[in-house]
């Protein structure tokens, strides 16, 4: 299924291809040293890993799955909550919603 890191992950794939194909062949000679693009090359793989990571990351934490029962206001309770879930970096959240010592709610 494509996301959005697909153009990342294309990214990466090449530049790792490129840089396996800077490699000697086994039996070769080794050059003395190696080329000298080949720390940018190295640096340029690092850094697409970072915005990879960083892409999967937030898909990730964008998928929301709401249960329980709606009631009268449970859409604003739902977005304060998304907002304190965001801003605390939490994952996982659940709230009961009681009246009187009886539950009348629950997201």
């Amino acid at each position: 299924m494509a996301d959005a890191c697909d153009s990342l992950r294309i990214r990466l794939r090449a530049l790792e291809a490129e840089l396996k194909d800077s490699q000697p062949v086994p039996g070769e000679r080794h050059p003395p040293k190696p080329p000298p693009y080949l720390n940018g090359l190295i640096r340029q793989i690092e850094t697409s890993r970072d915005e990879l990571n960083a892409c999967v990351e937030s898909l990730m934490v964008r998928r929301w799955t709401v249960t329980g029962n709606t009631f009268l206001g449970a859409l604003s309770i739902d977005r304060a909550i998304k907002r304190f879930m965001f801003a605390h970096d939490i994952r996982a959240l659940s709230v009961a919603i009681a009246k009187d010592g009886e539950v009348i709610g629950a997201l």
